[in-house]
């Protein structure tokens, strides 16, 4: 599967009972399907601290205007969320399949 933000082939990593694809090398966002980022988002769900040092690659640039296809669903264009003050956390979100969360 592809990352939606950059075009990076995902790479699975496991996180407790989950399985996430993960952008190592390219933009470090983490794609979560449906309800699997529920188990991690709490602070004392220590299992997503595997999560925290995935690879980027700095000199790739994100476009923030432009929006996300979901790499599940034929062209469906994924709704984007801020999750920060300054924007340093977004959330482009599939309704049918899951969440891309990219820090940056």
């Amino acid at each position: 599967m592809k990352c939606p933000a950059c075009e990076n082939e995902l790479s699975k990593i496991i996180a407790g009972e989950i399985t996430v694809d993960v952008c190592k090398g390219g933009c470090g966002g983490i794609w979560f399907d449906r309800f699997e980022l529920q188990k991690v988002d709490e602070p004392c769900e220590s299992v997503g601290e595997v999560l925290l040092d995935i690879t980027k690659n700095e000199k790739i640039v994100i476009d923030q205007t432009k929006r996300r296809r979901c790499p599940k669903c034929t062209g469906l264009i994924m709704m984007r969320h801020f999750f920060s003050v300054k924007k340093r956390v977004t959330v482009d979100e599939c309704p049918g399949w899951g969440v891309l969360v990219r820090c940056g």
